[in-house]
Parts: structure tokens; sequence; C-alpha cells
């Protein structure tokens, strides 16, 4: 019996001998992978700095100099858009000073956003433009073939649209639906033309409609705000063609040509030209460059 028992034991220790310890195999495992990845790392840093040497003699090679990195600057978003014009809105007259300090009258319009509702063509209209619409936060309840036009285009309808003249060209390629901003036409120091209708002043007469200066004011002078004579009887025996006499006076489209811009504010969507604008405030107007 004494010998069987050592036998069964000489064989559990003999099987525990041949079976590797699975903590050693782990820490094996580890050492090894962590040289693979000393490795790995070594040869990525050297890949790497191989590449950031070759990176630098290719930008030493082909960097030229300042001048003409300067002359290849990329054009202004006034070139590349291609568009002459924004519809507005007059919102006011105020102040503003120049650097030598001289007060100057200006006027602040809301220009844009505007979008892109019509795209005409040279080959399917006879002329190039853009019918651009004026974005308003009001929503405008159009009628249904006006709503019908919008939704081809697939705008919001706009209760405001106007055409302005643009040369498509690789470079300025605009579609229907694009937006267009204050900052992509205009830039300070522009000389723009603005087009407005005139405040409406009602049936006025010769004093107040063409500055006459009328009769005198003494009692007993029977002529005081009257346009007087307005033609011979004898001959031409009519009244000429042209002659100031009472009238209707404003509502009437104006343009206010080179006016200056001022100031250019992209975040409010604002323009600040110098002068007076035609129309009240809250009018509609467009700005095109001269």
């Amino acid at each position: 019996m004494a010998k069987k028992e050592e036998q069964e034991q000489s064989q559990v220790e003999a099987a525990n001998a041949e079976q590797p310890d699975p903590v050693e195999e782990m820490k094996a495992e580890r050492s090894e992978s962590a040289k693979k990845a000393e490795a790995g790392d070594s040869n990525q840093a050297e890949e790497a700095k191989a590449k950031t040497s070759k990176k630098a003699k290719q930008e030493t090679q082909a960097d030229p100099p300042e001048q003409d990195q300067e002359a290849k600057a990329p054009e202004s978003a006034q070139v590349t858009k291609g568009v002459t014009g924004l519809i507005g809105k007059k919102l006011g007259m105020t102040q503003v000073f120049d650097d030598d300090g001289r007060a100057l009258p200006v006027t602040v319009i809301q220009a844009g956003p505007c979008v892109v509702v019509q795209k005409k063509t040279q080959e399917r209209e006879g002329y190039s433009s853009l019918q651009l619409g004026f974005v308003e936060q009001a929503k405008y309840r159009a009628n249904k073939p006006t709503e019908g036009h919008f939704k081809k285009a697939g705008v919001p309808p706009t209760r405001f649209l106007k055409e302005f003249a643009f040369e498509e060209n690789e470079g300025n390629s605009l579609k229907v639906g694009d937006q267009i901003l204050v900052q992509n036409v205009f830039r300070a120091n522009d000389r723009v033309i603005v087009s407005g209708r005139t405040i409406g002043r009602g049936f006025q007469g010769v004093m107040k409609r063409h500055g006459f200066s009328g009769g005198k004011a003494t009692h007993g002078s029977m002529f005081h705000r009257a346009p007087g004579s307005i033609g011979a009887s004898a001959y031409p025996s009519r009244v000429m063609r042209g002659k100031k006499m009472p009238g209707r006076m404003g509502n009437q489209q104006v343009q206010i040509r080179n006016l200056r811009v001022v100031q250019v504010d992209e975040e409010n969507h604002l323009l600040v030209v110098t002068g007076a604008v035609p129309g009240s405030t809250g009018g509609y107007v467009t700005i095109t460059l001269a």
C-alpha cells in the first residue's frame, strides 16, 4: 500500500512539473508584447522623422517669396460672388465722426440678407441676371401664383423682389436658393447708387412743389400763392408741355448716385452710407455698385 501511494504521488508531481505555470506564461507574454511595442514605436518615430524632414525640404523648395504670396492672395468675396447690388430697408439717419473729427450725416440701411429666387441666363431669357428676394422676419402671405414661383425655387415667399445684373464665370457660380450677405457685395469706401421711392406729399401748389416765390403777403395784393400766367392766348394758344403747375408731389422713383460706404456691419447686416436716401423709414431701397 505504501508503495502504491508513493507511485501515485510521484505521478502527480511529474504531471504538475509538465504543466506550465499560468502566471509565468502571462509574464512572458507581456514582456514579449512590450518588446514588440517598443520596437514598433521606434520604427514609427523613425518614419515620422523621415516624413517631417522630407516635408520640410519640399516646403523650403516650393515656398515662393513673400511678394509672390501677396500677389497670389485670394480675391475678395465681392469678385467671387459677382453680384452688383442688394435689396435693403432704410432704418433712419444719424451722424458719425471720421478720423479728422468731422461729423458726417449718414443713412443706416439694412442690406440683406437676400436669397436667389430666380436665375436668368443668356441662353433662355436672352440676358443674365439674378432675381433676389429680401428676407425678413415677418412671414409674407403670398397669393397662389406668387407662392408657386417661390415653391419652384425652394425658398419661402418674400415681399420685395428685384433683378440685378450678373455675369457668371467659373469663380462666381450661384444657384437658386443661395443666400447673399452684405459683406459679399460691399466694402468700405465703395461708391454706390441707392434707388428708392420718395415720400408722397399729395397734391401740392407751385410754391411747395416747385419753389415759386409767390406774390406779396400784404393785405389787398390779391396775388399770394397763385401760379400766375401759364401761356399766351393768341399764340400758341395752348399750355406748353412740361409747364410747372400744381399737381401730385413725391411718391416717385429716385436715384441718388455716388454715395460713399462708411461702414459695413456684417453681424447685423447693416450698411452705412453718406448723405440722404430717398424714402421714408422702413421703406425698401436697392443698393448697386456705382
